[in-house]
C-alpha cells in the first residue's frame, strides 16, 4: 500500500507542475488579447473624436410616431386612439 501511494503521490506531483506550466503558458496568452483589445478599444475612441469633432446639426426637428393606445381588437382600425405624449413633451409639432 506504501509504494502504490508514493507512486501516487509523485504522479499527482508531477500533474500539477504541468498544471502550472499551461496555467503560466495561458495566462502570457490572456495578457496579450487584454493588450491588443485596450489598443483597439483606444484606437475607437481616437477615431470616433476624429470623425465628429464638432455634434451633428439637424436641420429639421424629427417627427415621432405618436403610439396607439386603443384596446386590442381583431379588426384593423381607421382612427385608432392615440397617446398625447410627444405632444405634452413639445418634440412633435402635431
Amino acid at each position: 500500500m506504501g509504494k502504490f501511494l508514493r507512486v501516487l503521490v509523485i504522479l499527482l506531483l508531477l500533474l500539477s507542475i504541468g498544471a502550472l506550466w499551461v496555467g503560466c503558458l495561458l495566462f502570457q496568452k490572456r495578457e496579450l488579447l487584454k493588450g491588443r483589445t485596450q489598443k483597439l478599444e483606444n484606437y475607437i475612441v481616437y477615431l470616433g473624436k476624429t470623425i465628429e469633432e464638432k455634434p451633428a446639426e439637424l436641420k429639421e426637428k424629427p417627427e415621432y410616431p405618436s403610439r396607439d393606445v386603443s384596446p386590442l381588437n381583431p379588426e384593423i382600425l381607421e382612427n385608432p386612439d392615440r397617446s398625447p405624449f410627444w405632444t405634452s413633451t413639445g418634440m412633435n409639432s402635431s
